[in-house]
C-alpha cells in the first residue's frame, strides 16, 4: 500500500505544475513552523504577559514607597548635624521609642515629640513643636505604665470542709489598727472586723474573702475556698401489729445513705427497715440516726403510744348443755397464771347479770338469783385483763348463748 506522501506526490504530478523535490522540502519546513507556532505561541504569550504585569506592579509599589518615605522624611525638622537622639511615637496610646540615628526612619507613626541632642547649632525644641504643631496631638514625657500590685495578706480559718451547720472562725495573720478588715463569706454575709465567726446552714462551695483597706483603698484581697455538705434529708414511718413495731426509712431516691441506726426501748438496730418487739403498753421514744456518704449525720425523734395486746382468745358463742364442749364462756389463754381478769356480762339493755374476777373467770349461762338458764340470745361482755408486767387490756363484745 502506498504511503500518504507517495499519494500526495502523485496527485501533485497530475497538476498543471509538476512536482519538484526542492519545493516539497520547502513546503514541509513551512508546515513544521506553523505547527510549532500554534502549539507554543499562546502559552508563551500568557506567561510573558503575566511576567510583565508582575514587574510593573513591583516597580509602581517601590516608587510609591520611596515617595512616601521621602515625604515623611521631609516633614521631620533636622538640625545642622542631622543627628537624632530619640523619636517618641505613640501607637495605640502606648509610648514606643524608635531609634532614628543616621537619618533612618523605620516607622510611619505620628510623631509626638523629638528630643534632640544638646548642641549649640541644634534647633530648639520649642521651634520644632511650633513648626510641627499641626502634627502634634499630645506632648508627654516617656513614662512606664505601672500596674498597682495588691499586697497579699494571708489569714487563718478554723476549717475548710464540713457539714451544716458549718461553723468557721477567721483571723488575719496581721492585725494593724490602721487597716480596715472586710470578710465576705460567699453566702451574702459580710462582717467588718478583724476576727469573725460565721455559720453556714446550706451546703455548697463558697469562697471566704478577706479585703484589707487602708486610706479608702484596697491594699490586699485574699480568698480561701471551702466546701459545706448538707445533712441527710430523711425521716421514718412506723407500723405496730401483734406487739411488733416496724420502722421504715423514708428518703429520696437521690439521697445516698451510708448508715441508718434505730434506737427503740434501749435496743439498737441498723438498717433502712427494722422491727422491734414490745411487751408493755405505754409511750415509746424512737430515735433515728442517719449518716450520708459525706459523713454528715442527722437525728430524727418520734414518741409513740403502743398497747401491748394480750394473746387472749374470746369465743363468740357457747352452749351450756353439759356435753363438755363449749359448756361455759371464758377467755382462753396459754398460761392463765400470768393474768388477772374481771368479767362482766350484760343483757341487751346493758343490765349487768353476771360478774366474776380472778386468774380464771367463766360464765355458764345460769341466772345466779333464780338458778335458771338464761334464754338463747346475744349477751354483752366486758373483760379487763391485767398481766404480771402491769399491762392491761380491755375486751368488749357480744357472745351468743345457744340452748341445744
Amino acid at each position: 500500500m502506498k504511503s500518504f506522501e507517495e499519494i500526495l506526490k502523485q496527485k501533485l504530478n497530475n497538476l498543471e505544475f509538476h512536482y519538484e523535490e526542492g519545493k516539497w522540502e520547502e513546503f514541509k519546513n513551512y508546515y513544521r513552523k506553523r505547527l510549532w507556532f500554534k502549539k507554543y505561541f499562546f502559552p508563551f504569550t500568557i506567561f510573558s504577559t503575566s511576567l510583565i504585569l508582575l514587574l510593573v506592579y513591583f516597580l509602581i509599589n517601590n516608587l510609591t514607597y520611596n515617595d512616601n518615605n521621602k515625604n515623611f522624611s521631609e516633614n521631620l525638622p533636622l538640625n545642622k548635624s542631622n543627628q537624632y537622639s530619640q523619636v517618641y511615637t505613640q501607637v495605640h496610646n502606648k509610648p514606643i521609642v524608635n531609634d532614628l540615628s543616621n537619618n533612618i526612619v523605620t516607622d510611619k507613626e505620628e510623631i509626638v515629640k523629638i528630643k534632640l541632642k544638646e548642641d549649640q547649632n541644634t534647633i530648639s525644641e520649642k521651634d520644632i513643636l511650633k513648626e510641627n504643631e499641626s502634627n502634634l496631638t499630645e506632648v508627654k514625657p516617656l513614662q512606664e505604665e505601672r500596674q498597682e500590685v495588691l499586697e497579699s495578706f494571708s489569714f487563718k480559718i478554723s476549717q475548710t470542709r464540713g457539714c451544716v451547720p458549718f461553723h468557721v472562725t477567721v483571723e488575719p495573720e496581721v492585725i494593724n489598727n490602721t487597716y480596715s478588715y472586710t470578710w465576705d463569706f460567699g453566702d451574702g454575709a459580710i462582717v467588718t472586723s478583724p476576727i469573725a465567726n460565721h455559720v453556714y446552714n446550706k451546703g455548697g462551695m463558697y469562697n471566704v474573702t478577706l479585703k484589707i483597706i487602708k486610706d479608702n483603698k484596697i491594699i490586699s484581697q485574699t480568698s480561701i475556698p471551702i466546701v459545706v455538705y448538707d445533712k441527710p434529708n430523711v425521716s421514718f414511718n412506723y407500723f405496730a401489729e401483734n406487739n411488733i413495731i416496724k420502722l421504715v426509712t423514708v428518703k429520696k431516691e437521690t439521697e445516698k445513705i451510708f448508715r441508718c441506726i434505730y434506737s427503740f426501748n434501749n435496743q439498737l438496730k441498723e438498717g433502712l427497715e427494722v422491727s422491734f418487739n414490745y411487751y408493755k403498753t405505754g409511750k415509746y421514744d424512737i430515735i433515728q440516726i442517719v449518716e450520708n456518704n459525706n459523713g454528715c449525720r442527722d437525728t430524727n425523734y418520734k414518741s409513740v403510744s403502743l398497747t401491748y395486746n394480750f394473746p387472749i382468745f374470746i369465743p363468740t358463742a357457747f352452749s351450756p348443755n353439759n356435753d363438755n364442749i363449749n359448756d361455759v364462756f371464758l377467755p382462753i389463754v396459754q398460761d392463765s397464771s400470768q393474768y388477772n381478769f374481771t368479767m362482766q356480762i350484760f343483757d341487751k339493755l346493758w343490765r349487768k347479770i353476771y360478774e366474776d374476777s380472778g386468774p380464771q373467770v367463766k360464765w355458764n349461762g345460769i341466772n345466779q338469783e333464780t338458778g335458771l338458764q338464761y334464754p338463747q340470745d346475744f349477751y354483752n361482755y366486758i373483760i379487763i385483763a391485767t398481766d404480771d408486767k402491769g399491762n392491761k387490756n380491755e375486751f368488749k363484745g357480744k357472745v351468743k348463748l345457744l340452748n341445744q
